[in-house]
């Protein structure tokens, strides 16, 4: 099978996900961020003050729009 890069690299880092994904932007690379994502139950409980990944990046973005009709922007 024929990818589009010769190679990846994977490094796990114990930083903020944000912080780090936009540093890696600006320093022109291409990152994947990875919610640890609820399986059952989409944006977890970011509504509440829950502290997970997910929570945390649904408060911190746009993300929750995807999900949220209530709050959707038109």
């Amino acid at each position: 099978m024929k990818t589009p890069y010769p190679s990846t690299n994977v490094i796990v880092l114990n930083e903020d996900c944000f912080v780090l994904y936009e540093r890696l932007i600006s320093e022109r690379y291409q990152p994947l961020l990875l919610n640890m994502a609820n399986g059952t139950n989409p944006g977890g409980r970011y509504r509440t003050d829950d502290g997970a990944q997910e929570e945390n990046l649904f408060r911190r973005s746009d993300y929750y729009q995807s999900l949220d009709e209530q709050v959707a922007d038109d």
